[in-house]
């Protein structure tokens, strides 16, 4: 006997049932999918997931909008009275609440509201800022970069600033000039000049064009703007092709600045060749890193 045909079953339906079926038929997978149609069958199999937790379909708001950099919740906010802006912003979690104080200009401390009425408030905020559309980030195929959902902003803005290196290198490569060579170095920690060694001594997959050097002034907070820019491309480029629900959540860590650039860098097409070169860059930026936190 077959099950019931879903028609048009929804995206996030078929991970619901790839979930459920990990969760309770993990050992009879088959069995149960031959008791349905095998294009639907076929659905469910494609979903990569392997999670067997269904927390994901039960959002907590609060949560939800702290894992979302404050720059792009404020447009929303900015849309109520100033007195529920003052409400609504003192009911959210730390740190959210004290971005969103800063940015929009509001008082540092801020009457507390009963937690019902807070509550209420947060919940519209998030039908607001949610798209309906997006699946939860628990419920997102895997791939090479899943990981850097979990990283925090600060985390996230080090690997672009060190992801920027790489460019560092292709032009420290061909940098002739003593002197320029000794102001560069002199603007490395101890820790950046470690890896900035390590992409001397790998040979470039993805060269873009040579950063200009011989303009540069010697100021060091100059020279780190440029390199996290660089690293901004690197990073667009790696996330050509990945799953736009995954882009969503994470253009979203960061502020509405780098989320943007990362959207136009990420929108157009790279060679297959140089994506797989970025994600490795990507990861072992983030391989360096963690092992630097660990020592």
């Amino acid at each position: 006997m077959k099950l019931e045909d879903p028609h048009f079953m929804h995206t996030k339906s078929w991970i619901f049932m790839r979930i459920l079926l990990n969760r309770f038929h993990s050992t009879s997978k088959k069995e149960f999918l031959s008791l349905m149609p095998s294009e639907e069958a076929q659905e469910i199999i494609n979903q990569r997931i392997e999670s067997t937790e269904i927390d994901p379909v039960f959002v907590n708001p609060s949560t939800f909008l702290n894992h979302i950099h404050f720059s792009w919740i404020a447009p929303y906010v900015q849309k109520y009275p100033l007195h529920i802006q003052e409400l609504l912003v003192t009911s959210l979690p730390q740190p959210l609440s004290n971005g969103l104080k800063k940015f929009l200009k509001l008082p540092s401390s801020l009457p507390s509201i009963p937690s019902v009425a807070g509550e209420f408030l947060i919940k519209k905020l998030y039908m607001q800022v949610r798209d309906p559309d997006v699946l939860a980030a628990g419920f997102l195929p895997l791939d090479e970069l899943s990981g850097l959902l979990e990283l925090s902003r600060t985390e996230l803005i080090q690997m672009i600033d060190y992801l920027g290196l790489y460019d560092l290198a292709d032009t420290v490569r061909h940098l002739v000039d003593k002197k320029s060579l000794q102001a560069v170095y002199a603007c490395m920690d101890q820790k950046k000049m470690q890896f900035l060694r390590t992409c001397l001594h790998q040979k470039s997959k993805f060269t873009t064009t040579k950063m200009d050097l011989q303009k540069w002034n010697s100021d060091c907070h100059v020279l780190h703007k440029m390199l996290h820019q660089r690293g901004l491309y690197r990073l667009g480029k790696a996330l050509t092709g990945s799953h736009p629900h995954f882009l969503w959540h994470f253009f979203r860590k960061l502020d509405t600045g780098r989320g943007s650039i990362l959207k136009k860098y990420s929108s157009s097409e790279v060679n297959p060749a140089a994506r797989t070169a970025l994600i490795q860059q990507t990861i072992s930026v983030l391989n360096f890193l963690k092992t630097k936190s660990e020592a």
